[in-house]
């Protein structure tokens, strides 16, 4: 009986000695609890339950983020994200110049809820919150380490393009050399689609995209940049209106690419996720295959989505930007990437009702 209790004293002790090392050694996100809810679901499409297959995807839930402030900083604007598998928390980035943790809520595998925890101005290299153009965030990609105090942000900008390495509080550490052409403001079609998107990959490092093509090209394709040199080439759906939104890289190394057609609040919007095949050896081209297509001509409740983020495996979240207008919405929309992605339709779109999206 004694050797029992004197067993049972050893693993208590054991257990205390390990869960007060847990908790001085997990990260501050760990600890913070994050009640309550900023999101209800929502259905994108009334002939598409959760759970279903669409095309090359299944359906995994949607939800809609209410307008609301955290630490001062609103929650609009969201236009790029990335997942932090060490925090388990998804990461925002907003255009107004802010970033913000998101906890996503799941049920049955089916995203259900998400509430907004935490959010931090970005911050200049003088350590002053971002304001006017240079605030103009667009692209995220998180950079993994060991802890979650090791984590960096990569963050592209139009406007002002340069893309900058930050702690995840927002403050900066340092601004990345971009190559030419990327480095002439000049070469931007429009100060408003310079670096829509970025990603980092092992075999390139990383790669960013304007949303058009650059001025003076001959070509109608979007260039996917490498900052190491290389460049590729992404067709758009339309030469025209079409542009790249959010890239994200696959667990294979090669990218899943957003893409968005608008032309104006009257015509319809279009939202397609295309697989790109990045070449052995810089020089070759990339091969690109439509995974899903979006159109609100077929009933799908789309809004203004620039930003994809895998969560794991084939799982992967989009959010959209709603450009702070009551006349849009912040839209979370959580999917699986099929194994054996069927191929999208390509035909043309019909005549649309009246959209009320804007860019």
């Amino acid at each position: 009986m004694r050797a029992a209790q004197h067993k049972y004293e050893a693993r208590t002790l054991l257990a205390l000695v390990i869960a007060a090392w847990l908790g001085s050694a997990l990260p501050s996100a760990f600890a913070t609890d994050c009640p309550g809810v900023d999101a209800v679901p929502v259905t994108l499409n009334a002939d598409y339950q959760n759970g279903e297959r669409f095309q090359g995807v299944r359906l995994r839930g949607a939800v809609r983020l209410a307008d609301r402030r955290v630490n001062d900083q609103a929650v609009q604007g969201l236009s790029g994200l990335a997942w932090s598998p060490i925090r388990q928390r998804l990461l925002a980035l907003s255009d107004l110049g802010s970033v913000m943790e998101l906890e996503p809520r799941f049920h049955d595998d089916m995203l259900v809820g998400a509430r907004v925890c935490v959010a931090h101005a970005l911050q200049d290299e003088h350590g002053r919150p971002l304001a006017g153009r240079a605030r103009d965030a667009e692209g995220l990609s998180l950079r993994p380490r060991t802890g979650a105090a090791d984590e960096e942000l990569l963050v592209s900008f139009e406007q002002q393009p340069r893309v900058v390495r930050y702690a995840l509080d927002g403050h900066w550490l340092a601004t990345l050399p971009l190559p030419n052409p990327l480095a002439n403001s000049a070469r931007y079609r429009d100060p408003n689609r310079a670096l829509e998107a970025l990603t980092e990959t092992r075999r390139f490092g990383v790669i960013v995209a304007p949303e058009l093509p650059l001025a003076r090209d001959t070509g109608t394709a979007v260039p996917l940049v490498s900052l190491g040199g290389p460049s590729f080439q992404f067709r758009t759906m339309d030469a025209q209106y079409s542009g790249v939104v959010g890239m994200e890289t696959l667990p294979d190394d090669n990218l899943l690419v957003l893409e968005r057609r608008y032309i104006s609040p009257f015509r319809p919007l279009i939202i397609a996720l295309s697989r790109v095949t990045l070449p052995e050896r810089a020089g070759a081209p990339a091969k690109q295959t439509e995974i899903a297509r979006f159109d609100t001509t077929a009933g799908w409740a789309m809004d203004n989505f620039e930003s994809v983020a895998r969560h794991h495996g084939n799982r992967y979240f989009m959010i959209s930007d709603d450009n702070a207008s009551a006349l849009q919405q912040t839209l979370l929309f959580y999917f699986e990437i099929l194994d054996e992605a069927a191929p999208a339709s390509t035909a043309k779109p019909p005549a649309a009702p009246l959209s009320r999206h804007r860019l």
